[in-house]
């Protein structure tokens, strides 16, 4: 499976919550190597901040966990 996300990517969030687009601080779960970046696939939690959305969403001190969803789409 490849990891598509690394740490700061950011990503579109697609969610009701109000937030546009998402900035990917770390992935929880991922020790780390020495001069590799942690990088994120499909279902991994990764910790992130908001870039663009409400301005209530940006002033929060909290992290917002969200799951990494992807999908396929065939072109057949």
């Amino acid at each position: 499976m490849s990891l598509g996300l690394p740490v700061a990517a950011t990503v579109n969030c697609v969610d009701n919550t109000g937030a546009k687009n998402l900035y990917i601080i770390s992935v929880k779960g991922i020790k780390g190597c020495l001069n590799q970046l942690a990088s994120a696939c499909v279902g991994d939690m990764v910790i992130a901040t908001v870039k663009k959305g409400k301005p209530d969403l940006r002033k929060k001190d909290s992290y917002r966990r969200i799951r990494i969803q992807t999908y396929r789409v065939d072109h057949a």
